[in-house]
């Protein structure tokens, strides 16, 4: 299934995600009946929880420290491919702001092509614009706090923005729908649905 995924598309993020998913998914169904489900939940919930910032930091830091010139961070950087460096020199050219009041036309004349979500909100839209996506995973994990199956999806989502930008694709959109609407993910009379009722209490 990944490899047709990569032969239709050629999209290694959308098959590293896939992969990511994949493994945590059948990890959560290998130990849904085991006493270490309730761990196991707990260590998803967590990540899904500070993901975001995690990501967020790390790729601000990493982007700040291009100039030290160390090996290490030149490492770290290739195995991104070049992401880092890309921003640091972007942002030597245009600055970073809170808010960014730039055009589009006027983004262009300065802007590179950056995989990483993060950085590239920061560059194109300001500082501040990352909250509106720490708020989004909050209002999401608050409305399915013992759903471990949207825990997966969620640190899936962060992870693979480090190196694809899908904030703003429409494949984000339902998302978004779910963070800020009224509508809520069922799942009727499913054994998915029985077991985090079960659980829910330990859960907590």
């Amino acid at each position: 299934m990944y490899i047709v995924v990569y032969n239709i598309f050629y999209s290694l993020n959308g098959l590293y995600a896939i992969l990511l998913c994949g493994v945590l998914y059948s990890l959560y169904i290998r130990l849904t009946k085991k006493k270490t489900s309730v761990s196991y939940k707990k260590i998803l919930k967590f990540f899904a929880k500070y993901s975001i910032y995690i990501c967020i930091v790390f790729s601000m830091l990493m982007t700040a420290i291009q100039g030290m010139g160390l090996n290490s961070i030149w490492q770290i950087n290739k195995f991104f491919t070049g992401r880092f460096a890309i921003a640091y020199h972007q942002i030597e050219e245009s600055g970073i702001y809170l808010i960014n009041i730039l055009s589009k036309e006027e983004y262009k004349l300065v802007a590179r092509v950056l995989d990483n979500g993060y950085l590239f909100v920061v560059l194109r839209y300001g500082i501040l614009f990352l909250l509106f996506y720490i708020i989004m995973q909050r209002n999401i994990l608050k409305k399915y706090p013992f759903d471990t199956i949207i825990h997966i999806v969620m640190i899936c989502v962060v992870i693979t923005n480090m190196i694809y930008n899908d904030f703003y694709s429409y494949g984000f959109l339902p998302i978004i729908v779910l963070a800020f609407s009224d509508y809520t993910l069922k799942y009727k009379n499913s054994q998915k649905g029985q077991i985090d009722a079960m659980m829910e209490m330990q859960y907590a």
